[in-house]
């Protein structure tokens, strides 16, 4: 991750914590990368399975409590897609040390739903109930129902169990994790079963699948959220995924979302006391899509996804990081550390954010949905947005992307050559990429004493166009006619100082 962030804001200053220390740990270390570090902006990609679902828990608290602070957080949102069941404890009248759950939602009744686990492939499902966790309700409120979840090789109790989870859950957290392996060699038909132990039926209960290889819920699917705990924090904003060459660089228009990448809309039922909130509060998360996909030397094989042979980075742990580097370069053009609130960074993420569909549902998802947030991120755009002009720039950046871009598809750029640019020969420059049939436009303004020079340099870095300001401190303009052959071109601007 911190490879992404490096690639994407070389300049950055970095630091790392280890988030396997447990929740508490993992906390801690949120505040301490904030405090002791000193941070501007903290990225994740951890989830614990026993984190809540529907109260903040600790992480989810020390990530609210770095915002207030002025640091941004960014998570990612899982990949889990919609691997998610959710339903009220329906009583089925049937028992197996407890009362069994119907999963039927029609008039029959069946106490078992079929999954299918692939081959090698390893699950592991979080499963809770809205009762306030215990382990972090300051009033000491606790679960009252205690459920229990089980894997059976047939949809009968007397078939084989192939896992359980059946903690003691009453005056405790409201949490079974579910792990099971397939070593068979072949994929497992499977049957989950729920159980209520103790206590009254629950209102509304959740699983999320975690799942490395091949696994699908074959009946009774709610296609349910499946992005679950510091990463549904007020304070985060959570990233889904997009495939690098699944974007408008790589000609596709509207960019198209990783199927994996997990759908947002888990409701918080309780406060950090344990009371239960007045209505569920259901968050707009995830907030914006980061590409994934990108080179990274840390893994072993490459995927295929590019023509070179370097290993490719895939999953919301690689678009998390692309789009915390983006914040820090926004912060850097807005004038550094404290120059931008993380509400400042979010919103303009998302308001310059390219809209994308949800593809599971019906027509095109215009604004925000819980697949994809409000888009892809521009980071062009979302810097260009937040600068502010440094007095000490040699030339003033040019924003990126352009100033305008006219009917006619002209680029039009405008700087101002500075003081700092006071030497024959002094130059700045920087690069532009140029579709064919457009044409460039660049102005730019100088200081009295100054006489500013425009080159456009060629793909190939020859001279492509010149313009030079008739006299000290007038207004230089360079135009040229449609361009045949796109490309990268260079832009440089250097001055006389005649005074």
């Amino acid at each position: 991750m911190l490879q992404i962030v490096h690639d994407v804001a070389p300049g950055a200053e970095l630091a790392f914590h280890t988030a396997f220390l447990g929740q508490a740990g993992f906390a801690n270390g949120i505040v301490e990368l904030a405090t002791t570090a000193g941070a501007d902006v903290i990225v994740d990609d951890i989830i614990y399975f026993a984190e809540p679902m529907f109260q903040d828990g600790v992480i989810a608290q020390a990530v609210d409590q770095v915002v207030d602070l002025g640091v941004g957080y960014f998570s990612s949102a899982g990949n889990g897609d919609r691997t998610s069941y959710e339903s009220a404890f329906v009583d089925s009248g049937q028992t197996f040390i407890g009362t069994l759950h119907d999963f039927d939602p029609g008039a029959g009744v069946d106490t078992f739903q079929q999954v299918t686990i692939g081959a090698g492939a390893s699950i592991s499902l979080s499963f809770q109930w809205d009762d306030p966790f215990a382990s972090i309700s300051t009033s000491g409120a606790s679960a009252d129902t205690d459920l229990d979840i089980y894997l059976f090789d047939q949809d009968s109790t007397a078939g084989n169990l192939l896992a359980a989870s059946t903690n003691r859950n009453v005056d405790g957290d409201p949490v079974e994790i579910l792990q099971y392996t397939n070593n068979t060699g072949a994929p497992v038909t499977a049957h989950l079963a729920i159980s209520n132990f103790e206590g009254p039926d629950p209102e509304l209960m959740k699983y999320i699948g975690f799942v490395r290889g091949g696994f699908s819920i074959d009946e009774f699917a709610t296609n349910s959220s499946a992005s679950w705990g510091h990463a549904n924090a007020v304070g985060a904003q959570s990233i889904a995924a997009a495939p690098f060459f699944g974007t408008p660089d790589f000609g596709v228009s509207p960019p198209v979302v990783e199927p994996f990448s997990s759908v947002g809309g888990t409701p918080i039922l309780f406060d950090t006391v344990g009371n239960r909130l007045p209505s569920p509060e259901v968050r707009a998360k995830p907030e914006v899509t980061g590409p994934d996909g990108g080179n990274n030397t840390f893994f072993i094989n490459d995927s295929g996804a590019d023509a070179d042979l370097f290993p490719n980075f895939f999953g919301t742990s690689a678009s998390a990081p692309h789009v915390a580097a983006v914040a820090a370069l926004m912060l850097d053009a807005a004038g550094g550390p404290g120059s931008l609130s993380p509400s400042d960074v979010y919103g303009t993420l998302e308001s310059t954010a390219i809209d994308m569909d949800d593809p599971f549902t019906p027509d095109f998802d215009f604004g925000f949905d819980f697949k994809t947030g409000f888009g892809l991120i521009d980071a062009n755009a979302a810097v260009a947005q937040v600068y502010v002009e440094d007095p000490g720039d040699p030339i003033a950046p040019f924003p990126v992307p352009l100033n305008s871009v006219d009917p006619q598809g002209s680029l039009i750029y405008e700087g101002l050559a500075s003081d700092e640019l006071e030497e024959v020969g002094d130059t700045d420059s920087f690069t532009i990429d140029v579709d064919p049939g457009q044409t460039i436009t660049v102005v730019v303004d100088s200081e009295e004493s100054l006489q500013a020079t425009i080159e456009l340099l060629d793909p190939a870095g020859s001279p492509f166009a010149t313009a030079t300001a008739s006299a000290p401190g007038e207004t230089t303009l360079l135009q040229t006619a449609e361009i045949t052959d796109g490309g990268v071109y260079t832009i440089v601007v250097s001055v006389a100082n005649t005074g």
